[in-house]
């Protein structure tokens, strides 16, 4: 009996130890667990912020990004040239060369169509046979390098003018067709005094030219042209300079009936 007595006394102290280990290990693993999730509970915050904060920047740096485009295409915009305010065809005003006189620079036929300082500026242009004394032509000392030649009208004072003209023809007498190949081009000068400094007005090229008369081709018949250029704006000058260039083409004639200064239109 008092054996039986010592093993249930032995069986309850175990009992009470047991019970009391339990506890101590719900009680280490519950501050663990808790700790656990105030981690993950901080990472989440961590991750959001730094989310958040990559989200922002990256926000940021496309908004700046964008305005930079912005103003990078701004920038181009404004860089491009403006619209030409040259004159148009349709819009010239009063011609004031005629019967004016004028000089020439450039090698003669020595024949009859070597210019008289006169044909120029009579007011005939575009005649129907372009092959008589109303034409002035020229012939190239070098065909190699083409031909320029240079008409200086004086118009008697210094007078208002902002578009010019010359009328060419080709196409006979082997004489070639202006506007070939852009074979033909056309700079205007202007100076108060003929042997001053000349600044450049206008231009025009062979893609200008507007077709008058005949096929337009090179068929042993004639063909004339205008070729007109429009200034920027208003030049107020006493000396008007053609510098009429045509390309080595097949010959490098120039062949011309008249030159042309007009006053603004009213």
């Amino acid at each position: 009996m008092k054996k039986l007595s010592l093993l249930l006394a032995f069986v309850l102290v175990i009992s009470c130890v047991l019970v009391a280990c339990g506890d101590e290990t719900e009680t280490s693993s519950t501050p663990a667990t808790e700790s656990s999730v105030a981690a993950d509970a901080s990472s989440e915050a961590a991750t959001e912020e730094s989310s958040e904060a990559a989200t922002e920047e990256s926000s940021e740096a496309a908004t700046e990004s964008s305005e930079a485009t912005e103003e990078s295409s701004e920038a181009e915009e404004s860089s491009e040239p403006e619209e030409s305010s040259k004159v148009e065809i349709g819009e010239l005003g009063e011609v004031i060369s005629t019967g004016k006189s004028y000089t020439t620079t450039a090698p003669n036929r020595n024949d009859s169509f070597d210019d008289d300082g006169v044909r120029l500026t009579n007011g005939v242009k575009n005649p129907d046979d372009p092959g008589t004394t109303e034409s002035a032509g020229w012939n190239s000392p070098d065909k190699t390098i083409g031909n320029t030649v240079e008409v200086i009208v004086d118009l008697g004072e210094a007078k208002e003018s902002n578009a010019y003209a010359v009328y060419l023809a080709g196409g006979n007498w082997g004489i070639g067709i202006p506007n070939d190949f852009d074979a033909t081009s056309l700079e205007v000068f202007a100076s108060d005094s003929a042997d001053g400094e000349f600044v450049s007005v206008a231009s025009a090229a062979s893609s200008d030219m507007v077709l008058v008369t005949g096929s337009g081709v090179a068929d042993d018949t004639w063909s004339t042209f205008s070729l007109t250029a429009g200034a920027a704006e208003t030049v107020n000058a006493r000396y008007i300079k053609f510098v009429i260039t045509v390309l080595p083409i097949g010959n490098s004639f120039v062949w011309m009936n008249e030159v042309e200064v007009f006053a603004p239109a009213a």
